[in-house]
């Protein structure tokens, strides 16, 4: 993937950081905020922790673990389509949830279709930052991603005034009117054009019939042992880039020096071509395959994303159950709400600033991935003992700055990993392994909850798995070829300048 901007790109470039940003706020601002719907949930269907734990953890799952769709999609279509219909997707779920009889179906309309859409949206915001960002790629990712902590300190105060005026219907419809926005925001999508694409588009002579094709100006032969023919195409006629086999390039090298009136010698070369045009779809499919098995051969990628499943695993606990554990410690709904929104804000001042001191030549970015990442483990497992108002809030700066920068820089450890070629495949399936923790964490703690009648197993198991994330993420070697002779030491300067050039 080529990395060249024009001097109008390198300013649209903040139109697409605004949309990005954005996206996140509306996308975390909901899914974070889930805890407030959480009661209203169990009170209107009556039904168990685990059941209801099920709706957030199905949305998040879905979120994630359709990254790998998305990334195809992307590849396809490209990311302001996919954005768009990520956002109609998505309300149309929020829409029928409304009309539903049981938490059963709500399964299926809030778990599995919105959080299909929400992931159609979450992987192009990130994907699209990081492709149109080069210099502070880390402080980008971490703006655009701090729209998170913006969306859950407004949303969570916001989403609990709408429960007690219009009741949990009425705060549903509202909320598929406010993911509509996405859409604007999918619209500044624009993609990136390369000099590459440039030069084609100004070869590229559209033209009535096909004798006006100059066959012989835009018709290279290579032989060597890629063998390659590039050509230009017409309207009626696709000629494209494609690799050649032997037989195949020799049949086209006696077309080649052909007389501009013999029709027949014409016909030759766009039957050859034609051929080729079928083999290089057959080959190009067969690769976009091979590609993740590519990324997944790597240790530290490898390693990474059995990390990124025990992270998320535990990652949306806090956000589901806290509300519900303050109301047990005597705390208000009203004062727990804040206690979301004070994550949010704290993550969002996370994002920023960490991410704008991970971007120093002289930072080891890595490292500081790990040390945030234990840091979100241990406070985790701590929270069952935050009984008190201030306490809880503590946790939630704590929580909010650690988690906020490792989930802002995920795309930018992943870029050290594999490159810019490989970043939208290895995005989708950080997503994948990510959806799969989403989807079994926040039941596992309900039905641990329902065991024992107490938050402290949940929590434990919670912030256990997220410590286990960090020790295998200390197992990647700082000697890997993502980065040249590190000190293994904890501390966060004189590394040398990255990488980025391993597959």
């Amino acid at each position: 993937m080529l990395e060249v901007k024009t001097g109008a790109q390198e300013q649209w470039r903040w139109v697409v950081l605004t949309g990005a940003f954005c996206c996140h706020a509306i996308t975390y601002g909901i899914v974070y905020s889930f805890g407030i719907l959480f009661i209203a949930l169990e009170e209107r269907f009556e039904g168990s922790k685990t059941e209801i734990a099920w709706i957030p953890s199905l949305t998040t799952g879905l979120l994630h673990s359709s990254g790998l769709l998305a990334s195809i999609l992307v590849k396809r279509f490209g990311c302001r389509i996919v954005t768009i219909s990520g956002a109609i997707i998505c309300c149309v779920g929020y829409i029928l949830s409304i009309f539903v009889p049981n938490v059963y179906i709500l399964y299926l309309t809030m778990g599995l279709v919105s959080g299909c859409g929400f992931g159609m949206v979450f992987l192009p915001a990130v994907l699209i930052v990081t492709q149109y960002f080069t210099r502070l790629r880390s402080v980008a990712c971490g703006i655009a991603l701090s729209g998170c902590g913006i969306g859950v300190f407004i949303f969570s105060p916001v989403m609990k005034l709408l429960l007690d005026l219009y009741s949990l219907d009425g705060t549903l419809l509202i909320l598929s009117a406010v993911i509509l926005n996405y859409i604007p925001c999918g619209l500044v999508f624009r993609p990136i054009s390369t000099k590459l694409e440039q030069n084609s588009e100004q070869n590229v002579r559209k033209r009535g019939t096909i004798d006006e094709v100059d066959f012989g100006a835009n018709i290279s032969l290579l032989n060597n042992d890629s063998r390659e023919v590039s050509a230009t195409s017409t309207e009626a006629t696709d000629v494209t880039v494609v690799p050649k086999t032997s037989d195949e390039t020799d049949n086209l090298a006696e077309t080649h020096n052909y007389k501009r009136g013999d029709s027949t010698d014409k016909t030759i070369v766009i039957e050859q071509t034609n051929k080729c045009q079928v083999l290089q779809s057959e080959k190009a499919s067969t690769f976009e395959l091979t590609k993740y098995l590519i990324i997944m051969k790597r240790k530290e990628v490898f390693i990474f994303m059995i990390s990124q499943f025990l992270f998320i695993f535990g990652f949306y606990l806090p956000f589901i159950f806290i509300p519900d554990m303050a109301k047990s410690f005597g705390i208000s709904e009203s004062s727990s709400a804040w206690v979301a929104s004070v994550i949010g804000i704290s993550s969002t001042c996370g994002r920023i600033i960490l991410g704008y001191i991970a971007d120093r030549p002289s930072i080891n970015r890595l490292c500081m991935f790990k040390v945030t990442l234990l840091l979100t483990g241990l406070s985790t497992s701590l929270c069952p003992v935050f009984e008190k108002m201030w306490l809880l809030l503590t946790y939630g700066v704590v929580f909010g700055v650690s988690a906020g920068f490792n989930i802002s820089v995920t795309s930018v450890v992943i870029l050290d990993f594999v490159g810019l070629e490989y970043l939208t495949e290895a995005l989708g399936l950080a997503s994948l392994f990510g959806g799969i923790g989403s989807v079994l964490g926040p039941p596992f703690s309900g039905l641990l909850f329902d065991l024992t009648g107490s938050y402290t197993a949940p929590f434990l198991v919670s912030g256990g798995s997220m410590s286990l994330a960090a020790i295998l993420m200390f197992n990647v070697s700082f000697c890997s070829r993502t980065y040249e002779k590190y000190n293994f030491c904890l501390v966060f300067i004189h590394c040398p300048k990255r990488r980025f050039d391993y597959i």
